[in-house]
C-alpha cells in the first residue's frame, strides 16, 4: 500500500524555518588584521613571464618560468627575478602549485623604494622545503630565515634557534620576530622559543639566496604577531597549499593554568654561561657550564648560580639533556616574593645521589625541601614526615611530589603514592642542587623541573608525568 503525506506550512512557520544561507567564504590571509604581504601561487593571474614588475603582461604557465609575482597583500607589491636566467619554474602536482628555485641563480625579490620598514614584532609564515644543508631561504635587510643540518635559523642581528626542519618534504613554518620573545613553529607545533634574535627591521623581501634550492608553496608576512585565534587558520591555509598534515599540538606544562615554574634543559635557547640573569648573553653549550636558566613559566624567572664555581654542567646523552650538579657547591636559585600556599605540586625528572638536598625554597618558613637518603627522597614543609622510599641512584626517575599537610605524597615513575605528613608550610622562590643557603649539596642530574600552584587531577598529573618521562627517557 502506498501512503502519500502532504505537509502544509503556514507562511509564518515557513519564515521561521527560513532558507539555507550561503556557505561562508573560506579563510584567506586577507582576514588577518595586520597582513603585509601575501604570495599565492594558486592564483595564476598574479604571475607573469617577464621580469618587469607592473609592466609584465605574459601570464605564467605551469612548467614555465615566472619572472614577476604580484603580492596579493594590501599594497600589491611586485616581486621580480633579477634576470631572465634567475626565473624559477612554476610546477603543479595534483591541485597544488609551487615554485622550484634551482639553487644556481634563481631568486624573486622586492627592493623598491616604496617597500615599508616593518619593525618588530612581525611574522613570516611560509610553506616549502629546501634540501640544502646550509642556506638562506628568506632574506630581507634586517631579517634572515635559514636552514642548517639541525634546523631552522632566525636572525635579526643575532642568530638563534636551531630546531625542527624538513629537507625532504613540504612543511609549514611560522617565524615570529620579536627580540628575546621570538619563536618558531613547524607544522602547527612550536619547536623553539626564547633567545634574543636582535631587533632588526624587515626592509626588503628576497627568497631564496640564489645558491639555495627551494620548493616554495606560499608566503604570508604580517606586521605584528598573528593572534592565537588566527594562527591556526593561517597554518591550516598554508598546510592546504602544500599538502601538509599539521601535527597535533604538543602538550606542554603551561597548558596547566597553575604551572608557575618550568625548567627545561632541552631548550638551549633558555640557558647561558654567565651568572647575570636577564643580562646574560653567551649561550650555554653541551658539556659547558650553565650560570643562568630562564624559567619557561608565565613569570619568566631567571634561576642563577651564585658564583662561577657553583654552575652546573649541561650534558646530553642521546637526545636527552640534563643539568649535572656536582654535590659540592653547584646550585641555581631564583629570588621571588610570591608565596604559594598548599596544596601544590613539584615534579622533576632526575637521577639522584645518596645524600643531600636538591630542591628547596628560599629560606624562612616558605620552604618545600626534598632531601636524599641512600634509597629514598623525603619531603619537608615543616615536618619530616613525607614519603621516603622508592628512589634509585643508578637510573633517572620521574618524581612527583604533592604537598598538602598530612595528605602529602611522593610518586616514582607514575607508580604508588607514598603518603606522609610533610607539614603545612607554604612555598616561595626555588633553589635547585642544595638547600636555600648552599648547604647540604646533593649529587643530581636534573632533566626537568615543574612547580604547579594547586592540586592536580589524576588526568593532568598523568599528562605532566608523561611529559617529564619523555624528557627523562623513562617508561612509566
Amino acid at each position: 500500500m502506498d501512503l502519500d503525506f502532504e505537509l502544509g506550512l503556514s507562511a509564518s512557520a515557513a519564515a521561521m524555518i527560513g532558507s539555507p544561507g550561503p556557505n561562508p567564504a573560506p579563510w584567506s590571509p586577507t582576514d588577518l588584521s595586520n597582513l603585509a604581504i601575501w604570495v599565492d601561487l594558486s592564483d595564476l593571474s598574479t604571475m607573469f613571464v617577464e621580469t618587469t614588475g607592473a609592466a609584465a603582461t605574459t601570464p605564467a604557465v605551469v612548467d614555465g618560468v615566472v619572472g614577476t609575482i604580484r603580492d596579493k597583500g594590501p599594497n600589491g607589491y611586485y616581486l621580480t627575478a633579477p634576470s631572465d636566467a634567475a626565473r624559477p619554474i612554476l610546477r603543479k602536482t595534483g591541485n597544488r602549485y609551487y615554485l622550484h628555485f634551482d639553487g644556481v641563480d634563481d631568486q624573486l625579490k622586492y627592493t623598491g623604494a616604496g617597500f615599508p620598514r616593518i619593525s618588530q614584532p612581525n611574522t613570516i609564515a611560509y610553506a616549502g622545503y629546501s634540501p640544502e644543508q646550509y642556506g638562506t631561504v628568506f632574506t630581507g635587510v634586517g631579517h634572515i630565515l635559514g636552514v642548517s643540518p639541525s634546523g631552522t635559523r632566525l636572525w635579526a642581528g643575532t642568530q638563534q634557534f636551531i630546531e625542527g626542519r624538513s629537507d625532504t618534504e613540504p612543511q609549514t613554518l611560522v617565524a615570529f620576530y620579536n627580540g628575546s620573545n621570538s619563536y618558531v613553529r613547524h607544522n602547527g607545533v612550536q619547536t623553539a622559543a626564547g633567545g634574543d634574535i636582535g631587533s632588526g627591521e624587515l626592509r626588503q623581501v628576497a627568497f631564496p639566496n640564489p645558491d639555495v634550492e627551494l620548493f616554495f608553496y606560499g608566503l604570508v608576512i604580517a606586521d605584528d604577531e598573528v593572534a592565537s585565534d588566527e594562527l591556526g587558520d593561517l597554518e591550516n591555509y598554508l598546510a592546504d597549499k602544500a599538502g601538509v598534515g599539521l601535527s597535533p599540538p604538543v602538550w606542554k606544562p603551561t597548558d596547566l593554568p597553575g604551572t608557575v615554574i618550568w625548567l627545561d634543559p632541552s631548550d638551549l635557547s633558555t640557558m647561558w654561561q654567565e651568572t647575570t640573569g636577564a643580562s646574560a648573553t653567551t649561550s650555554a653549550e653541551v658539556d659547558g657550564v650553565v650560570g643562568t636558566i630562564l624559567d619557561k613559566g608565565p613569570n619568566g624567572h631567571y634561576l642563577v648560580a651564585p658564583s662561577d664555581a657553583a654552575r652546573p654542567i649541561l650534558r646530553k646523552v642521546g637526545e636527552l639533556y640534563y643539568l649535572e650538579f656536582d654535590g659540592v657547591d653547584d646550585r641555581l636559585k631564583v629570588i621571588s616574593t610570591t608565596i604559594y600556599n598548599q596544596p601544590n605540586v613539584a615534579a622533576l625528572g632526575a637521577r639522584l645521589g645518596d645524600a643531600g638536598r636538591f630542591f628547596d625554597g628560599n629560606g624562612g618558613v616558605e620552604r618545600h625541601i626534598l632531601t636524599l637518603g641512600t634509597h629514598y627522597v623525603q619531603q619537608y614543609a615543616g615536618n619530616w614526615g613525607g614519603g621516603k622510599t622508592g628512589k634509585t641512584t643508578s637510573t633517572a626517575q620521574v618524581i612527583t611530589t604533592h604537598w598538602e599537610g598530612e595528605s602529602s605524597y611522593i610518586r616514582y615513575d607514575g607508580g604508588t603514592e607514598l603518603v606522609g605528613n610533610a607539614g603545612t608550610n607554604p612555598y616561595k622562590a626555588m633553589t635547585i642542587g642544595t638547600d636555600f643557603s648552599g648547604s647540604h649539596p646533593g649529587v643530581a642530574d636534573i632533566y626537568s623541573v615543574i612547580f604547579h600552584d594547586g592540586a592536580l587531577s589524576n588526568e593532568d598529573r598523568a599528562k605532566l608525568e608523561t611529559h617529564i618521562a619523555e624528557k627523562t627517557g623513562v617508561s612509566l
